[in-house]
């Protein structure tokens, strides 16, 4: 009876383990995945998905890691290992597309590694958000104040303006609400924080005829296809584990990267129409990773 129970007891430890952890630790096979289904077109669309930047606090080990904190951060086209490599990336695009005489592009990528928080409604989640976002702008707005007479930072949310107003920015960058872009002329530059709707999006590109326009984490719709994609970043995902990462840095053509390595995938991006807008064919792309 002794071993029919200890038989009896190992059999339930090893339920209690599947039950406790169903789910692989590490990325499995892409063969293995299942599809991932109903994927937003925006990055700022409602996800359940936990831990979507895991990579930012894990970094994999795809290039040779930065010596130390002076050490210059690469922006080539390449899957980000923080914040600050995504940052650089979408600034080193907007400088290439400012240079090649774009009137209108518009960045996009996950403010914040803890993506689910943008949809739980919460006061505190936005503020983070908010936060986040102001604080790109503000490290665009030092990098970029250089290639413009003036540089206007516009955003049609009042809170946002008002921590703009508190920052250390260049002096000829002028911060206002987004009708304040009217006053801008040839030779500036006009950079539009998170426009939520279409008024805001329309009002936005209606500027280009003065300055170029740049778009900065535009929410819930976007400016395709009046808009070029300068940078975007979207990273894949199918049960808390990143499968790969679209990106497109301009002048770099759109490309999709390995979860697992980082290596470059040989997946062609096709784009569909959805509700006014052409976007990547997240669905199809998501196919190719996990067939």
């Amino acid at each position: 009876a002794s071993w029919v129970g200890a038989l009896l007891l190992v059999s339930l430890f090893g339920a209690a383990q599947c039950f406790i952890a169903p789910f692989p630790q590490t990325v499995p096979p892409f063969s293995r995945l299942s599809r991932d289904a109903a994927l937003p077109l925006r990055s700022s669309s409602p996800s359940t998905v936990m831990g979507l930047f895991d990579f930012l606090q894990k970094p994999k080990p795809i290039a040779a890691p930065i010596a130390d904190q002076a050490a210059p951060i690469l922006a080539e086209t390449a899957v980000p290992r923080s914040y600050e490599e995504i940052h650089a990336q979408a600034i080193s695009a907007v400088q290439s597309g400012l240079a090649s005489g774009i009137r209108k592009m518009e960045v996009e990528f996950p403010p914040i590694a803890q993506v689910n928080k943008l949809s739980d409604g919460s006061a505190s989640s936005q503020r983070l958000v908010r936060r986040a976002n102001v604080d790109f702008a503000v490290k665009a707005a030092q990098q970029l104040a250089g290639q413009a007479r003036s540089l206007f930072l516009v955003s049609a949310d009042p809170e946002a303006v008002s921590l703009l107003s508190s920052q250390n920015l260049p002096g000829n960058v002028q911060l206002g609400p987004l009708s304040a872009a009217a006053a801008a002329a040839n030779g500036d530059v006009i950079m539009v924080l998170t426009p939520a709707t279409n008024k805001e999006w329309a009002d936005a590109a209606a500027q280009a005829g003065r300055a170029p326009v740049v778009i900065l984490n535009g929410v819930f719709s976007n400016g395709y296809p009046s808009f070029e994609m300068a940078y975007y970043l979207k990273p894949m995902t199918f049960n808390t584990q990143i499968c790969g990462y679209l990106i497109r840095q301009f002048p770099s053509d759109w490309t999709v990267f390995s979860g697992a390595d980082g290596r470059p995938l040989e997946i062609n991006v096709k784009f569909v129409s959805a509700q006014g807008c052409v976007r990547p064919d997240l669905q199809t792309i998501s196919n190719a990773l996990t067939s």
